[in-house]
């Protein structure tokens, strides 16, 4: 890459990407800002200019280091400049072979074995339903005799059916490269393997560093588990053998919103459940006993909404409905949600259980009559399907996976996102006919039960594998 590069931003990301870059012996030009009182000032010992110094300067080009990432995009666009804004898969391949040599220099270059490991990408992510994906994904692999390991933080819970097959990462404290670069030697000595990725992590790149140069050796699978920004999984096109989409939903958009090699290799598998369950279910005839909803998800306001919580409850108390509001999680909305609840004497009503196991969650679920969902965005839930798999109806906000698996008024109740009047009256509307309480639930447990079985996807992640070689 022999252009002249300029970051834009000067905060805590365009820190972190000059330190990397710097190890990679990456000249960095200068910095971009959209603040006028930096234009002049120094950022790493570079000037500070305005955006427009892009359009002055030939043979220029720009990475964008903050996280309005989006807009940067759309005003780079707007000035006619966009094709000079560079990704960090660019970025990096451009400086494989360089950066293969500087990293591994001392490693002997070890002959590839015959089987492939598969390797599970589970660093830097909080703690939901994409961790539990890569920890259920991996045991069942290793269960079928598949070398099979988990690459994840240090802070990571401990997982003892998985104790020897996770590969804890320092990460804390540590600069980017370090982690990289520790990364790449791991990947080298476990050639050749299956990387199963879930974000775009440093473990992402090293892996594409590898595949660079040993293209045969190295296979990536991009697993998008939720329905967000694309554009940072399908900027490493080149580098990606598959993609696989946890719904409908997010296969539709990758295909009308980015151009890829192959479409081929878009492919779609709904998600497992871990266990398959009978539950009996007997609603008819008592109506009178308050209609158990049930909330197990995380208490945070960024994606799950559990802000709403309180909006939610005013709701039913004004719609007089009879209920019981069974809540289960911990988060940053927990200690608002439980001010709201004593401020208005709702301790009866309202029941906060904290954070359960997953044994404890099946037993939890299968004593509820509702599942609800305020979420603004999804991959699929995996809780909303162990949900349906005890019988609770779901009533749910419409995102990506709820269209897979539940027909609006027919096995379950949808509405758009934050209406809760609608949510409300949909619980209302249960309570009253607990008959199709009774006929949704049954129908969400044969449709999880035919849909979502661990050993069918496991079938299918082995198939996608062996492919991978073809």
């Amino acid at each position: 890459m022999q252009e002249k590069l300029f970051l834009f931003g000067t905060g805590k990301i365009a820190t972190k990407y000059t330190l990397f870059f710097n190890r990679l012996s990456i000249d960095i030009e200068g910095y971009i800002d959209n603040d006028q009182n930096k234009w002049g000032t120094g950022f790493f010992g570079k000037k500070i200019y305005e955006p427009n110094i892009l359009q002055k300067v030939n043979n220029s080009c720009v990475f964008i280091a903050c996280a309005a990432r989006e807009d940067i995009t759309v005003q780079l666009a707007q000035m006619n400049i966009g094709i000079r804004n560079v990704s960090i898969a660019q970025i990096i391949t451009c400086h494989s072979q360089k950066i293969l040599e500087q990293v591994c220099s001392d490693l002997p270059l070890l002959e590839c074995r015959g089987d492939k490991t598969i390797i599970i990408d589970n660093l830097g992510g909080s703690w939901g339903g994409a961790e539990d994906w890569s920890h259920i994904v991996a045991l069942s692999l290793i269960n079928r005799q598949r070398e099979t390991f988990v690459i994840e933080d240090t802070a990571q819970p401990y997982i003892k059916e998985l104790e020897k097959n996770i590969i804890k990462i320092h990460t804390e404290h540590r600069e980017e490269y370090q982690v990289y670069a520790e990364l790449i030697r791991l990947l080298m000595e476990r050639r050749p393997f299956v990387l199963f990725n879930v974000r775009n992590s440093v473990l992402f790149w090293a892996a594409a560093t590898v595949k660079t140069i040993f293209p045969r050796e190295a296979m990536i699978v991009s697993s998008i588990l939720n329905d967000t920004v694309y554009r940072e999984f399908c900027e490493w096109d080149e580098s990606t053998d598959a993609y696989l989409c946890i719904s409908s939903r997010i296969r539709e958009k990758l295909l009308g919103q980015f151009e890829f090699a192959s479409k081929k290799k878009i492919l779609c598998r709904t998600p497992f459940i871990e266990k398959i369950r009978d539950v009996d279910r007997k609603f008819e005839g008592i109506s009178g006993i308050p209609i158990k909803i049930g909330y197990p998800c995380r208490l945070v306001r960024e994606q799950k909404r559990a802000d709403l919580i309180p909006a939610f409850i005013d709701s039913l108390e004004k719609k007089q409905i009879n209920y019981r509001l069974n809540i289960v999680g911990d988060g940053t909305c927990e200690a608002m949600i439980k001010e709201y609840v004593d401020a208005n004497h709702l301790q009866a009503k309202v029941i906060m259980y904290g954070k359960l196991s997953r044994i404890e969650l099946y037993n939890f679920l299968d004593h509820q009559d509702v599942y609800v969902n305020f979420s603004e965005y999804e991959g699929t839930s995996l809780t909303m399907l162990e949900a349906m798999a005890s019988g609770c109806v779901p009533v749910v906000t419409d995102v990506s996976g709820v269209r897979d698996f539940i027909e609006n008024g027919i096995n379950g109740l949808i509405a758009d996102v934050g209406d809760l009047d609608k949510m409300a009256d949909y619980i209302a509307f249960l309570d009253q006919d607990r008959l199709k309480l009774s006929e949704y639930g049954r129908k969400c447990m044969l449709i999880v039960r035919e849909k979502c079985r661990l050993c069918d996807y496991i079938d299918d992640i082995e198939e996608l594998i062996e492919s991978l070689s073809d």
